[in-house]
């Protein structure tokens, strides 16, 4: 990673982290939870295994999703529901420091996402590798229009180990020339908004293909109220799988591109 890249994105970046810090704060400042015992629950020794946090949220899960016919301890069920947010979030927290410590290339905004949805979302199963396959799946969808437009394009050239490199790693520079790279954004535009898909679902705003919506639903449910952040990073995502650099713009909802940075 240059140092040009890094300091242009040191804001979005500090922007990011506070924001992910700060509910792991408020947390322990405002819920009336003995930490040092729930610690003990989760960690009783140093040799407990790493898993202990996963098997505890999948046995509570468990208990929470069974019909009450099945299970009809309703003291259980109760205090399951008040638990399984607090591991969730003991969880999301060791995610996060994770992935912080990674170099900045291996910081894809997809996974912030999917950290964000998890954390105000405790009760729902929102799986990151759901959130890939799907920005996979637009992404290829956008190549199969692109090839029957201009079978010629560059990026058919490029090897399987390219766009795997592409999937998890940020790309410092446009891997097409402005005119190629054009191509591939007006086609990603047509799919976010339709024009190329008529089992399209309207949204409150937007005109959205079914398969962007509903992906937007899978991580925010219903109400979506965080769409539109969550739109640009779904967009950045799948362009970047294409060779393409968007950066999300500091304090706005939008996503710069050029066609050399």
């Amino acid at each position: 990673m240059s140092r040009k890249y890094y300091y242009q994105n040191c804001t979005c970046q500090y922007r990011l982290e506070t924001f992910i810090d700060g509910p792991l704060k408020r947390c322990r400042c405002y819920n009336n939870v003995n930490w040092e015992d729930f610690y003990s629950l989760i960690n009783p020794n140093d040799l407990t295994h790493p898993l202990n946090c996963t098997l505890l949220m999948d046995e509570l899960t468990s208990i929470l999703e069974q019909p009450l016919s099945a299970y009809r301890d309703l003291t259980n069920i109760y205090y399951g529901e008040q638990l399984l947010p607090h591991f969730k979030h003991y969880h999301l927290t060791n995610v996060w420091q994770e992935f912080r410590n990674r170099p900045a290339e291996q910081q894809v905004l997809e996974e912030v996402l999917a950290i964000v949805a998890q954390w105000f979302q405790p009760e729902r199963n929102i799986c990151y590798s759901h959130i890939q396959t799907e920005l996979d799946n637009i992404a290829e969808e956008a190549l199969i229009h692109l090839r029957k437009q201009n079978p010629l394009h560059p990026i058919f050239a490029e090897s399987h180990e390219q766009f795997s490199l592409w999937k998890h790693e940020n790309i410092e520079e446009n891997q097409w020339n402005d005119s190629n790279g054009r191509e591939i954004l007006n086609i990603l535009y047509k799919i976010f908004v339709t024009e190329l898909n008529i089992h399209g679902i309207a949204s409150p705003k937007y005109r959205l293909s079914s398969q962007v919506y509903l992906l937007l639903i899978y991580i925010f449910g219903e109400k979506m109220s965080n769409h539109v952040i969550s739109l640009t990073i779904v967009f950045q995502g799948v362009a970047r799988r294409l060779g393409i650099r968007c950066d999300l713009v500091p304090y706005h909802c939008y996503l710069s591109w050029k066609p050399k940075w």
